[in-house]
């Protein structure tokens, strides 16, 4: 707020600009004080001030709106680690993205052990993560091991869990790894 004289005024007229809070409305009023007496001369709508503060929160509105969806893009991210080599990582991200949880999916070829231990050994690997909303899919092309389990935040059934095991046999085709990561992730996405 400032003060300045009004001109044509005598000596004990001064001119206030300041912002008034109305009714949930932030408005420029300029007012004029004489004799001890305030009047009201005229609402500036127009003011700079007023464009400075619309323009402050629709740019913070605007921020605000695109943290809240980077966030939601970063929290179901896909991670692939295809060690042996099978797939064709953009077309199985692309799929992978659709579904409303996270996933890590990992290929190899050089497992020794049991497919209980492997079985085993993928749990291990969603637990280490520490994200309940995780599936995980791995996948030993060596042995032909396949695991597909989810956090318990998953929202999906162990028959699903079955269903993309079954999809993924059904479109192997003698070694399309691609397509058969694609078929279970669509069941998944479908269950």
């Amino acid at each position: 707020m400032y003060t300045n004289p009004i001109p044509g005024c005598n000596s004990r007229s001064f001119r206030y600009d300041m912002m008034v809070m109305e009714q949930g409305k932030i408005s420029d009023v300029i007012v004029v004080e004489q004799k001890e007496e305030i009047y009201m001369v005229s609402l500036d709508a127009n003011s700079p001030r007023r464009r400075l503060m619309m323009g402050l929160i629709a740019s913070l509105a605007a921020l605000c709106l695109l943290l809240v969806t980077t966030m939601g893009a970063l929290a179901d991210t896909v991670n692939i680690f295809d060690k042996a080599g099978v797939l064709k990582t953009s077309q199985v991200q692309s799929e992978a993205a659709n579904l409303p949880y996270p996933v890590n999916i990992y290929t190899m070829n050089n497992f020794t052990g049991t497919e209980t231990a492997f079985n085993q050994e993928a749990v291990r690997t969603l637990n280490n993560a520490h994200n309940p909303r995780l599936i995980v899919i791995a996948i030993d092309t060596h042995k032909k091991f396949l695991a597909i389990v989810g956090g318990k935040d998953v929202s999906t059934s162990n028959s699903v869990y079955n269903d993309a095991v079954n999809a993924f046999k059904s479109n192997y085709n003698g070694g399309d790894y691609t397509g058969a990561t694609i078929a279970a992730l669509h069941s998944l996405y479908w269950g």
